[in-house]
């Protein structure tokens, strides 16, 4: 449920000079992240003009913007990023355009009430916890009231039906994981993207890459998960999309150990997995008929 509070946000000190809307205004939003931009169509509606400089099916590790994408940037009322680290290009965004918006930073937001493991060193993979994704609602509607609160009603409105969907959604994948037995929860990932998952439903993650799936794994951490495999009798081994399955094939060789349906990771799919409730579905189906 929408709550009242202030949000605490990242923002630059030209976005306290963003003038509030009238009514009939539509704001208009820049969106770093295939996920954000669902829950900025979603809670603000017809209300809102929301631009995705990241596409489905792009990874945000490597994204970097264009030319062309700054234009949008300089009439925006808000950006909204993944945060945590994800953008490392943020700076060069504002400071490379004549932006008054209001930049949130989404993953810093949800960050503050995670896991102390988390917030020493953060998985920036926030929307792998529907909880982070409910906060993120959360902040969303707060950054449109506040920017137009003539419709506030509005808003929170669609908010609550965002948050009653995710809720929804939460009880159907407690159920369907409680079909796995908690000493059956080791879950091996081509790259460590699901550690709020894992806090979430007491898994244990094993990864062969770091944070960005961009990382090289070393031949001695390779070895350790060979090893850790055959220890643990562990059967299916997970990638996620738009990863090469030729990462795997060391360790599939050594193993026997299979190799179970695609993850998404990243962010949502272009013909598959195109919205966040089928993508986080698609996984924890994946998960559990792999493990079980």
């Amino acid at each position: 449920m929408i709550h009242s509070r202030i949000s605490f946000v990242c923002f630059f000190a030209l976005s306290l000079f963003t003038p509030l809307l009238s009514k009939a205004a539509v704001i208009k939003i820049i969106s770093l992240h295939s996920i954000i931009t669902e829950i900025a169509q979603d809670v603000g509606g017809n209300k809102v003009t929301v631009i995705a400089l990241i596409k489905t099916d792009v990874d945000p590790h490597t994204f970097e913007p264009t030319a062309y994408d700054l234009k949008y940037v300089e009439s925006a009322n808000l950006i909204l990023a993944s945060g945590l680290g994800m953008e490392s290009y943020l700076s060069k965004l504002v400071q490379n355009t004549n932006t008054h918006a209001e930049l949130i930073a989404l993953g810093d937001l949800t960050n503050l009430k995670t896991s102390e493991s988390n917030k020493k060193n953060p998985d920036p993979h926030w929307w792998q916890s529907i909880d982070c994704v409910i906060d993120a609602t959360n902040s969303v509607a707060d950054a449109l009231i506040r920017l137009n609160p003539m419709n506030a009603g509005y808003f929170k409105a669609n908010a609550v039906l965002k948050i009653a969907q995710l809720n929804e959604l939460k009880l159907w994948s407690l159920n369907e994981i409680s079909k796995l037995p908690l000493n059956k929860r080791e879950l091996v990932t081509s790259h460590d993207a699901f550690t709020r998952f894992a806090d979430d439903f007491k898994f244990r993650v094993h990864s062969i890459a770091g944070l960005s799936p961009e990382s090289e794994p070393n031949a001695r951490d390779i070895a350790l998960l060979i090893d850790f495999i055959k220890r643990e009798k562990i059967k299916t081994i997970f990638i996620e999309n738009r990863i090469n399955p030729k990462i795997t094939e060391g360790i599939i060789s050594d193993t026997g150990v299979r190799l179970g349906a695609v993850l998404y990771s990243d962010g949502l799919g272009s013909t598959e997995c195109q919205t966040y409730i089928s993508m986080y579905k698609n996984n924890v189906r994946a998960i559990v008929n792999g493990l079980k």
